[in-house]
């Protein structure tokens, strides 16, 4: 626990992640953007925690034909589970104001780290140094715009992550 605050009783919400993610995306996009961002907005939200988690980008090719959103996938296995699913994810982009004329799926070059394949660079009993006010204020007024569940899950990963960046800077100076 940081100095200055109250230990909460509660939890005032919970986020994945992956809803996370698309908080920031539907932020940074406005409505306005390539229609490549506007398909990644709209493949965030209109499925699961698994999708998200195996996606490591999108792409939305446009022809005469129709679009097509190209999904890319870090396993072969989301591969083929979400080739065989294909239909139904046009459903759902379509529901989610992307309608698209076919989804393909394709095996990512660069696949994503799982937690468990993290490396182990930190001794998980060394505290994390504590940051300033303004680093505090900064954080707080990034996360602002998001909805009040998500606030402060998103305030608490920024936070560590910018902890967790100057121990490392520290260490490697």
């Amino acid at each position: 626990m940081r100095k200055g605050r109250e230990p909460r009783e509660e939890r005032i919400g919970e986020a994945s992640l992956g809803e996370l993610v698309s908080a920031f995306v539907s932020r940074a996009d406005d409505g306005a953007g390539s229609g490549t961002r506007r398909a990644l907005r709209a493949w965030l939200s209109a499925n699961g925690d698994r999708e998200r988690d195996h996606t490591v980008g999108v792409y939305l090719r446009e022809d005469e034909r129709g679009d097509t959103l190209i999904v890319y996938v870090d396993s072969s296995s989301a591969l083929q589970d979400f080739t065989v699913k294909r239909h139904l994810y046009v459903g759902r982009l379509e529901a989610a104001g992307l309608p698209v004329a076919d989804v393909s799926f394709k095996l990512s070059r660069y696949r994503r780290r799982r937690r468990d394949d993290a490396p182990a660079d930190r001794d998980e009993g060394t505290p994390l140094p504590e940051l300033d006010a303004a680093t505090l204020s900064r954080l707080a007024e990034e996360v602002s715009p998001l909805p009040p569940a998500l606030r402060e899950a998103a305030y608490e990963a920024l936070s560590s992550m910018e902890a967790a960046g100057r121990a490392e800077d520290t260490r490697n100076s």
